[in-house]
């Protein structure tokens, strides 16, 4: 499904969590983004201690994890440990961006576009208060140029009202 949305809507950049989105992302086209918060490959052994032992598992999410990875314009993680790790994977130290949860840095300034065309926005994901999607909509509301956001989610009933009430708040 993401696939098809990535092929019918090109978007200036593409601001992907998992493998597998990363995997989707139309080769040559916008920016790829990566963020990585932990890896399958690492996790596997604590969620499912039993798959370890079945051959070709772990190298195959290894080989997964290494798409994106091999892609991106920009890796982003919250942790050090993990941007060590990215390292460790062959990604080079300055397409990597430690990003902690708490961020320590003053607000980037955003630069003024040089021209109207309309910035292509997508969020993929879910719309846990700790996502930050709302405050991601407050701060394109007060954009001063022309955009399109597609929200891509499979979030409760509950989580989409949410969302939308907010959009409608801003004229959306």
């Amino acid at each position: 499904h993401v696939r098809e949305v990535f092929e019918r809507h090109p978007f200036d950049a593409y601001h992907v969590r998992s493998p597998l989105e990363g995997l989707a992302v139309p080769g040559g086209k916008g920016t790829l983004i990566y963020e990585v918060n932990a890896f399958y490959s690492v996790e596997l052994l604590h969620h499912f201690p039993q798959l370890v032992e079945t051959p070709g598992v772990r190298q195959k999410l290894e080989r997964m994890e290494a798409a994106p990875l091999g892609r991106a314009d920009r890796v982003l993680t919250p942790s050090s440990i993990t941007a060590q790790f990215i390292q460790d994977r062959g990604v080079p130290r300055e397409r990597i961006q430690v990003l902690p949860n708490v961020p320590s840095f003053s607000p980037i300034e955003a630069r003024t576009p040089s021209h109207a065309d309309v910035l292509q926005l997508v969020y993929i994901g879910t719309l846990s208060s700790w996502q930050g999607i709302v405050e991601a909509v407050d701060v394109i509301a007060r954009m001063e140029r022309p955009f399109h956001l597609n929200i891509l989610t499979h979030a409760s009933a509950k989580g989409q009202r949410l969302i939308r009430r907010r959009l409608r708040k801003r004229e959306m």
